[in-house]
């Protein structure tokens, strides 16, 4: 992949440290090459259990609808990391998206339909038994991808 045909980039984000080490780096491949970002979250929603998300500075431990909630801690989110600032010092324009599914596959599948030419993921690089147990978003991404795929680790 070029750098000058590189256009949009899909950043995933699920609001931990990984995804804000992947988002530092998508916004530095924006910055050199010009391109948009989309920031993406998935809400690992079950048909047959719908979920919900608590803000964790709400008082009231009131219970957001997952898809509202995940709105708010996106804006959040990048206010906190900074993003914000540096994609507007930088002239780099960030559009934020949701989509509801497993990680992987509404990952890859956002990234087609926004037509990005690379997707950004971070992982915390387990290894050994965790690994085995929990298995990897990042890594089930890469496998399934046609569109490259940048992993960042801490």
């Amino acid at each position: 992949m070029s750098l000058n045909k590189c256009k949009i980039i899909l950043i995933a984000v699920d609001f931990s440290s990984d995804s804000r080490v992947a988002v530092d780096e998508g916004l530095a491949l924006a910055k050199m090459a010009g391109a948009d970002v989309i920031l993406h979250h998935v809400i690992h929603d079950l048909p047959e259990n719908p979920g919900f998300y608590h803000k964790k500075k709400d008082k009231k431990k009131s219970v957001h609808l997952m898809s509202d909630a995940a709105e708010d801690m996106m804006k959040e989110f990048i206010k906190e990391s900074g993003a914000g600032s540096f994609a507007k010092k930088n002239k780099i324009k960030i559009t934020t998206s949701t989509s509801s599914g497993l990680p992987a596959s509404a990952i890859i599948k956002a990234a087609k339909k926004s037509n990005a030419s690379v997707i950004v993921v971070g992982t915390s690089g387990r290894s050994g038994l965790a690994k085995l147990l929990i298995g990897s978003n990042a890594q089930r991404v890469v496998q399934l991808s046609k569109i490259p795929v940048l992993v960042v680790q801490k």
